[in-house]
């Protein structure tokens, strides 16, 4: 029998942890301490394992039953949900941990690798990690090309023309294939001063293409 809203909510705690079933697998775990977790149990390859989607009421009733659904899919596919979801989670921690900062030192490095001149890894760094200093700590697929043109903007009215197109040229050259979505290296180098594109102010910041990656 499935279970209703009415039962998950008047579910009360008792001296031991217990379940409440919904089907397929899915069911109420309410523990002695009175929280209530969603959790799946399933097989794949021939052991059992258990996914928790987290607390009720946060995660409503009908939202348990879609997550559940989801995961039944993925097994069809022949996918375990658990090494799935703990995939996602690492992509999710490397690509918040991979920011122009970071980026920018990669690009140095490859430059001063390349046997570039002192003279121009020198100017690299100084317009990279210097003038660029406000997007140092943001995940590069965070950042839109409208605060590019922003920062640069800034650069100019403060009379250093040359550092504006050094720095819009800089956030060109991080992106290399490889480096973020293509989408996202087009609008870094649409970006980038002398780069040849469409203005940056022409790219509307919530469009996807406008995304501005290094990354």
């Amino acid at each position: 029998m499935s279970l209703s809203d009415f039962a998950c909510k008047n579910a009360k705690p008792k001296d031991k942890p217990y379940r409440l079933a919904d089907g397929d697998g899915l069911y109420l775990l309410v523990r002695n301490n009175g929280s209530k977790l969603w959790q799946l149990r399933y097989r794949y390859l021939g052991k059992e394992n258990i996914l928790s989607f987290g607390k009720y009421p946060l995660v409503s009733l009908l939202d348990a039953r879609g997550k559940r659904d989801d995961a039944k899919r993925l097994l069809i596919a022949g996918i375990n949900p658990s090494t799935k979801r703990k995939e996602e989670k690492t992509a999710a921690i490397t690509e918040a941990r991979t920011t122009f900062g970071l980026i920018s030192e990669e690009y140095v490095m490859r430059m001063q690798e390349r046997d570039a001149a002192a003279a121009t890894v020198t100017k690299a760094k100084w317009l990279l990690e210097d003038l660029a200093s406000p997007l140092a700590k943001r995940p590069i697929k965070e950042i839109t090309a409208a605060e590019i043109f922003q920062l640069l903007q800034k650069i100019e009215k403060s009379g250093r023309r040359q550092a504006e197109r050094g720095v819009g040229r800089g956030c060109a050259a991080g992106a290399e294939p490889g480096q973020g979505t293509t989408g996202q290296r087009r609008a870094l180098r649409r970006a980038a001063p002398g780069s040849g594109g469409a203005p940056c102010v022409m790219i509307p910041p919530a469009a996807p293409s406008s995304s501005c990656s290094g990354a």
